[in-house]
């Protein structure tokens, strides 16, 4: 399947599947990443979210993963930004994995009015 395109990036990577598992392909169709994941989802941005062994991290358009699968949840809220859950706690961490509001809290509400935006509880 081809991975949607977004107003802001275009990715031309291809998920692909083999044998159950996910893998992705450059836009000349040359591996960039094996087939040794659970689920890619679609991209947003550049980045989209994958899962292996139930945790969930992120890859961008490369193949690179720039946020290491260890989440129990994990949701892309733009800027670069990704609510995650661990333990029943929730926090935030940028695109290069960096903790921006650390696993303390009960939840956290997105407020897309910028990169500053978050309401912690």
């Amino acid at each position: 399947r081809n991975i949607s395109e977004d107003s802001e990036a275009v990715c031309a990577s291809q998920v692909v599947e083999k044998n159950g598992l996910y893998g992705l392909l450059d836009e000349k169709g040359a591996i960039l990443t094996s087939c040794i994941f659970d689920h890619i989802g679609d991209f947003e941005n550049g980045y989209a979210p994958l899962k292996i062994v139930n945790r969930w991290g992120v890859i961008d358009c490369q193949g690179n993963i720039v946020v290491p699968c260890l989440y129990d949840d994990l949701k892309y809220n733009g800027d670069g930004m990704f609510s995650v859950k661990v333990a029943g706690k929730r926090g935030v961490v940028d695109a290069s994995g960096k903790s921006i509001i650390g696993g303390e809290t009960r939840q956290v509400k997105w407020i897309p009015l910028g990169k500053d935006s978050v309401t912690v509880e």
